[in-house]
């Protein structure tokens, strides 16, 4: 079953941070959407993939992320 997850990425802070966030997400099985706001600082994932994994995929990345709470 897919779900819907926001990620906060305070330590983005340029369209080649958000370029590398959508080529880690982009990379991950079991993301089946995302998007990254600048503006937001944040990620909207959607798909399969554990939200422990997403996080990972971002940190190796090189950029700090945290799952928001809803």
């Amino acid at each position: 079953m897919s779900n819907t997850m926001h990620i906060a990425l305070p330590s983005i802070s340029c369209g080649g941070c958000v370029s590398a966030v959508e080529t880690a997400l982009g990379g991950l099985a079991g993301v089946s959407e995302f998007e990254v706001s600048l503006a937001e600082h944040q990620a909207k994932v959607t798909g399969t993939a554990a939200s422990a994994a997403v996080i990972k995929a971002i940190e190796d990345a090189g950029f700090s992320a945290e799952l928001i709470k809803e």
